[in-house]
């Protein structure tokens, strides 16, 4: 995609020969404007209190967004609106940070914003800006630094952040937005905002950077779409600059040789070697996986495959060693995941054997016997076949029979040791009160679950987990799952079909993670100041 960037460049270079073309390049004013970007000192890691120093890729970046003019006004720019996307560490919110306090300093009663879907992500910029006035003494003088914006003192003009929490100003009339990370945006509100109230601007300018990610619903990916169309020819903006940073399509995305073109500043602020330990990371682990191809490959994901690979959960087969375990000399933990009315209701017991430093799994599943013939249409073909063999119990009538579920607990209860059974407090009213010394409230909040998620992949992967009854079920189950990375890093588990009509069940995997956090010692309390549960610190 970066050769079709620079291909139109130079073809519009050509066209610029032509009287009737309306643009011209100005190299003049795109090489004063890289003058005033290295004048600035960066304030990270190893490039503290050191100039910048622009690599090919961003001048080649600002040569277009500035050296382009209108030829009728050569003090108005061509390009109204860019669309930039480059894999992470890649120094974009750095570069037009430097682009922002350039229109602050120079463009008269400057309105400049950083926009983004959170607060949090929009004030990135404004640090930024912090930082280099503060490293930056002549700049001291020209600019006023104050909690939430940055004011020129010889003018009007200011700088400020606004999210989806602001409160917006009818008055504003931004001369100059910077949207960061346009992908992770749910709609086009803030960026419709922002461009409306350009309308009385003489030479406004939008810029959007991004990553690429998971929604295609964002206006991220609207314009990543509308992009791939100007450099094809197949659309036609004149004022639209875009360049994209990505892997192509035939390229493997395991490839090392493939980092430069997602990330153009390989060896700069982003090592190889980093990229490397994410690769085998990725190599790993299903959600690492796609964290990985959309952050470093820059590669939209519109689903993920299963989070748990065919050849990991191969690993947790059970060999002659498992099968000859008497399960009643060890400490037992279980875990339910109840149904709302007629979906699957799990029930997962866990033991952990030193000796062996492994997890046992065990599983039962439930349904409701009025339920089969629809499961067997909308879930998977072998539901019969799996109720023949003892996998699934169908319970009489159209909801599930706890009665069922709870003749199952109490003949585990005489037949092992078993010390706690996790469940979602959400609905653990009734089986705390039958079991009040048994019953461990286990939160199923993205909070909770991100820790034991974490430590389950860890283990499963390194072949740590045995499922017992190599059952159907849960592989059923296992291949349905699929693990997103929220926000702070947090795992999630879904359905690789996260439609609520669609047969993708992933009850017994739930189950699974929440048993076998348990059976590690680690009974996880929502409290506002626990985040991810520290796994590697755990003694078995």
């Amino acid at each position: 995609m970066v050769n079709l960037s620079v291909k139109r460049f130079l073809s519009d270079l050509e066209r610029s020969k032509e009287s009737d073309y309306p643009y011209y390049f100005d190299e003049r004013r795109a090489d004063k404007m890289i003058a005033f970007l290295e004048l600035l000192k960066q304030f990270e890691g190893e490039f503290n209190n050191k100039f910048l120093v622009l690599s090919d890729w961003q001048c080649f970046i600002i040569a277009n967004i500035v050296g382009w003019r209108l030829k009728i006004d050569p003090t108005s720019r061509r390009f109204l609106r860019a669309f930039i996307m480059v894999a992470r560490k890649n120094g974009k919110s750095f570069l037009f940070s430097g682009f922002a306090l350039e229109n602050l300093l120079t463009e008269p009663g400057a309105q400049v914003c950083s926009f983004a879907t959170t607060r949090e992500q929009a004030q990135i910029i404004l640090r930024n800006l912090k930082q280099i006035i503060a490293k930056n003494s002549d700049l001291e003088e020209l600019l006023t630094v104050y909690r939430a914006e940055i004011q020129n003192k010889g003018s009007a003009g200011r700088f400020f952040c606004l999210s989806k929490e602001s409160k917006f100003q009818d008055g504003m009339s931004i001369s100059y937005g910077l949207a960061d990370e346009v992908a992770a945006m749910r709609d086009s509100y803030l960026v419709d905002v922002v461009q409306s109230s350009m309308g009385s601007r003489r030479n406004p300018a939008l810029v959007q950077i991004t990553t690429a990610g998971y929604n295609f619903e964002s206006p991220g990916y609207q314009e990543y779409e509308k992009s791939r169309k100007i450099l094809t020819g197949a659309l036609e903006d004149e004022r639209f600059f875009t360049i994209i940073y990505q892997y192509d399509k035939e390229d493997r995305w395991d490839d090392p040789t493939c980092f430069i073109k997602a990330n153009p500043n390989l060896n700069v602020s982003v090592k190889e070697s980093f990229l490397l330990s994410q690769l085998q990371d990725a190599k790993n682990s299903g959600s690492k996986r796609a964290e990985f191809m959309t952050k470093h490959c820059n590669i939209f994901l519109k689903s993920f495959d299963s989070w748990i690979t065919p050849e990991v959960l191969k690993k947790a087969e059970p060999d002659e060693v498992s099968k000859a375990l008497d399960l009643t000399e060890y400490p037992c933990f279980g875990a339910i995941d109840l149904s709302i009315k007629n979906d699957f209701t799990a029930y997962t017991l866990c033991w952990f054997i030193p000796v062996l430093r492994r997890f046992i799994l065990r599983h039962k599943f439930y349904i409701p016997d009025a339920t089969v013939t629809q499961r067997f249409a909308s879930d998977s073909k072998h539901i019969f076949d799996w109720i023949e063999k003892g996998f699934i119990k169908p319970c009489d009538g159209e909801m599930i029979d706890m009665e069922n579920l709870y003749e199952d607990i109490n003949d585990d209860l005489e037949k092992y040791n078993l010390r706690a059974i996790g469940v979602d407090p959400y609905r653990a009213q009734e089986i705390s009160a039958l079991y009040p010394d048994l019953v461990h409230k286990f939160s199923q909040s993205h909070l909770n679950m991100s820790g034991p998620i974490s430590l389950f992949e860890r283990e499963i992967s390194r072949g740590n987990i045995t499922d017992l009854d190599n059952n159907p079920v849960f592989k059923w189950m296992m291949s349905n799952a699929q693990c997103k990375t929220l926000p702070k890093n947090l795992l999630k588990l879904t359905k690789v079909n996260e439609d609520k009509t669609s047969g993708s069940r992933i009850d017994g995997v739930i189950t699974s993670v929440m048993a076998v956090s348990l059976a590690a010692g680690n009974m996880p309390e929502e409290t506002s100041a626990k985040t991810i549960i520290n796994f590697d610190s755990l003694m078995f």
